[in-house]
């Protein structure tokens, strides 16, 4: 189960009083975008970058189509409202360290507080007050460690309620258990090219779910290398742009309990555009030769491609949607009944159903279990009253989707 009170309940509180205006839900997912990218605009202002500079940064966040499904999907609010959060943190813990107030900002430590109550990646607030504090701030050291005191005793008090409500996931695809940390951070490095690439490229990185994980992560070490390479004249020259690469990097760790997913990038991407931006606007020399490519395949990637597939991102998420209608037609009649579906495309689509069932407050069978699960053709032969026998022409496990607890199940 995830801690997420607040995202909670402001969708509890919107289906008390309006249920079926999904515009109005739609309408409240953009307002926090918004809020967002102006949040992110004044932050890099605040962070004194050129006018230009901060200006090429926060269009390419407004553009970015990784944003798009978050900004389109009702359900998926949760990483605005964080990512929202995050940037007041941000932004009031600067404006407090630059005018030289008191040593740490009271709106800082609250905005944090209600990023961890939107959603568990709230934590990734000290991963950009910590870059901060190493690279920018120009306090003695005791000022700085004394300035992020209130925020860690804030993470502290939240890690200790979350683990005695035993929260996090459990036998999920998508999501891996923090059970075996070593295991869960072995395969979080080995995603951390796919991750890389999302972020400073295409966001295509959603497609491991769907494809297996070896191949994505080649391909995606072998195209992230020359975009790492031509950052590196900023990162060796801005120390903002090594706050921004910090700060966006720092992000990472705490995704690796899932798989890849663009959606999920929204906070690491404001650093990751801010030292793209860096990038665009530096004229010297990069390790490849003219750094003019590396400008000219950002900017087509980020100012061109980025814009084009924001407007279809939006209504990615409405992938499911034909599903849950089909599958909620044949649940007709059923009410109270123990119902198996045996060849479903997701796991993901019974929740959906059960979802839509309580919202707008249908009958609904009793139990409501898949049989199957996966893009393969199951055969199912029955061998007396209570034993059926189950073949897969594709194999069980045949994609990272289908494998149980997030741990991929060799192909039988």
């Amino acid at each position: 189960k995830f801690f997420r009170p607040l995202a909670c309940a402001l969708h509890w509180f919107e289906f008390q009083h309006w249920p079926n205006a999904k515009w109005a839900m739609h309408l409240f997912n953009l307002f926090i975008y918004a809020t967002l990218i102006a949040l992110a605009t004044h932050t890099y202002r605040r962070l004194r970058l050129d006018p230009r500079v901060a200006g090429l940064a926060a269009l390419m966040f407004a553009l970015d189509d990784g944003h798009a499904m978050s900004a389109g999907w009702i359900s998926g609010r949760n990483t605005l409202m964080v990512a929202m959060f995050v940037m007041a943190a941000l932004l009031e813990h600067v404006k407090a360290r630059q005018a030289a107030r008191p040593t740490w900002s009271l709106a800082s430590v609250l905005y944090f507080a209600l990023a961890l109550l939107a959603g568990e990646s709230g934590i990734c607030t000290l991963a950009y007050l910590g870059a901060y504090a190493l690279l920018l701030d120009k306090e003695p050291l005791a000022a700085r460690i004394r300035s992020l005191l209130p925020h860690s005793l804030v993470a502290g008090s939240w890690a200790l309620v979350y683990v005695s409500l035993r929260a996090g996931t459990h036998g999920l695809t998508l999501y891996r258990e923090l059970k075996s940390p070593l295991a869960l951070l072995e395969q979080g490095i080995l995603d951390l090219p796919a991750w890389l690439l999302s972020l400073l490229g295409p966001s295509f990185v959603s497609v491991s779910v769907i494809v297996p994980a070896t191949p994505v992560r080649l391909v995606s070490l072998v195209l992230v290398i020359p975009l790492l390479l031509w950052l590196w004249p900023s990162l060796k020259r801005e120390p903002v742009a090594r706050f921004f690469a910090l700060s966006s990097l720092l992000c990472l760790p705490p995704m690796f309990t899932t798989m890849p997913q663009d959606r999920l990038l929204a906070i690491a991407s404001f650093g990751a555009f801010g030292c793209i931006a860096c990038v665009l606007g530096n004229t010297s020399e990069s390790f490849l030769g003219s750094v003019r490519w590396g400008r000219r395949s950002y900017a087509a990637l980020h100012l061109g491609l980025a814009p084009v597939l924001f407007i279809p991102s939006l209504s990615s998420s409405g992938l499911l949607q034909p599903g849950i209608r089909t599958v909620i037609e044949q649940l007709g009649g059923k009410a109270d009944q123990d119902v198996v579906v045996v060849n479903s495309p997701s796991e993901w689509l019974h929740a959906a159903v059960l979802s839509r069932l309580h919202n707008t407050q249908q009958p609904a069978p009793a139990t409501l279990h898949p049989l199957y699960a996966g893009s393969g053709t199951p055969v199912v032969t029955r061998i007396d009253e209570r034993t059926l026998e189950m073949t897969v022409s594709k194999g069980w496990g045949g994609m990272p989707l289908e494998s149980f607890a997030g741990e991929q199940v060799p192909q039988l």
